[in-house]
C-alpha cells in the first residue's frame, strides 16, 4: 500500500491476527507465558488455566509456546472447543504425531494409554484448548476423567485451559468443583495500561521497519491512550491496531475514529470496574 511505502513499512504492523515472532510481551503477557510454560514443563496438578478477554492476546500466546522447541515435553493444540471428546482425543494423538486407526472412543482411549506408556522419564505432555469457554459440562467431565492418565507411567500429562471470564463462572460452579479441584497454574491476562499501548504501537511499528514517532506524533497518540483509559478493564489491542491501521488513509482516518469514540462510549457503563467472576475468583485465593 502507498502509505506503507510512505512510513517505511515493510509489512502492516496492526495485523488483526498477531503473529509469535511480533510478539509484544507486557507485563501480563510475561506472566500468561510463564504460566502456560510452567505449566507444560513443571505443573505438578493436571489443568493450567490462563484467563483473558476477547482480543487480549491469548492465542497469540498459545501460539508463541506452541512455536517453541523442549526436549522432554510435546504438545497438541485443539482449536475447536466445539468436537465432541471423542474427536478431541483423535486430533490429540495425531497432533502428537500419531495416526490412529482406532474408531470408537474406548479404542483411542487404549491408543493413548499405549502412546503414553512410551514416554521417556519426565517427559511431558501439553495439551492446549483455546476458547475453552465453548466447552460443554459432559467434555469438561470427559477432560477431568482423562487427566487420570497423567498419574500413570513415568511421564506427564498437562491440560492448559485458555478462554474467556465466563470459563471461571462455570468452573467456581458446585458442579464443576471436583474439576475446580484439580486447577495448578492459572493466570489473568489484563488489557493494555496506557503507556503499554503507547509501546504497543511503537513496538509494533518498529517490528515492521517504520520509525514510530514520524506517525504516531501526526494522530495524537494521547487519544490512544485515553481510549485505553477510558475503557479500564477491557480489551484494546485491536481495536489500538484498527485505528492505527488506518492512518495515512485521509478522511477515513475521521470515519475510524468517530467509530472508535462510539465502542468508548458503549463501554462507559463498566468503566473501573473488574469482571465479576474474576473479582471472586481473587477473592477466593
Amino acid at each position: 500500500m502507498d502509505y506503507y511505502r510512505h512510513f517505511g513499512l515493510r509489512t502492516n504492523p496492526f495485523d488483526i491476527v498477531g503473529q509469535p515472532t511480533s510478539l509484544y510481551m507486557s507485563k501480563a503477557h510475561r506472566e500468561g507465558l510463564a504460566a502456560l510454560e510452567w505449566g507444560l514443563l513443571h505443573e505438578p496438578g493436571s489443568f493450567t488455566l490462563l484467563i483473558g478477554e476477547v482480543g487480549t492476546g491469548k492465542t497469540t500466546l498459545i501460539n508463541a509456546l506452541h512455536g517453541r522447541n523442549y526436549d522432554y515435553a510435546r504438545i497438541a493444540y485443539v482449536t475447536n472447543p466445539k468436537l465432541s471428546f471423542e474427536e478431541m482425543l483423535r486430533t490429540i494423538l495425531e497432533e502428537l504425531g500419531y495416526l490412529p486407526m482406532a474408531s470408537t472412543k474406548l479404542e483411542l482411549l487404549k491408543k493413548f494409554e499405549w502412546f503414553f506408556g512410551q514416554l521417556r522419564a519426565n517427559e511431558r505432555i501439553g495439551i492446549i484448548i483455546d476458547e475453552a469457554q465453548a466447552l460443554s459440562d459432559d467434555t469438561l467431565e470427559e477432560l477431568r476423567l482423562f487427566s487420570n492418565y497423567g498419574t500413570n507411567g513415568k511421564g506427564h500429562l498437562e491440560i492448559m485451559l485458555v478462554g474467556q471470564p465466563e470459563l471461571l463462572n462455570r468452573l467456581m460452579s458446585p458442579s464443576l468443583r471436583q474439576f475446580h479441584q484439580r486447577i495448578g497454574a492459572r493466570a489473568v491476562l489484563n488489557p493494555l495500561q496506557r503507556d503499554e499501548a503507547l509501546e504497543y504501537v511503537d513496538f509494533k511499528l518498529r517490528q515492521s521497519g517504520g520509525r514510530s514517532l514520524s506517525l504516531v506524533r501526526g494522530t495524537r497518540p494521547y487519544r490512544i491512550g485515553g481510549a485505553v483509559r477510558s475503557g479500564r478493564g477491557r480489551p484494546w489491542h485491536r481495536a489500538i491496531g484498527s485505528l492505527e491501521e488506518q492512518i495515512g488513509r485521509g478522511s477515513k482516518y475521521k470515519r475510524i475514529w468517530r467509530s472508535f469514540r462510539h465502542r468508548r462510549k458503549s463501554h462507559r457503563a463498566g468503566r473501573g470496574r473488574e469482571c465479576p467472576a474474576i473479582s471472586k475468583w481473587r477473592s477466593t485465593e
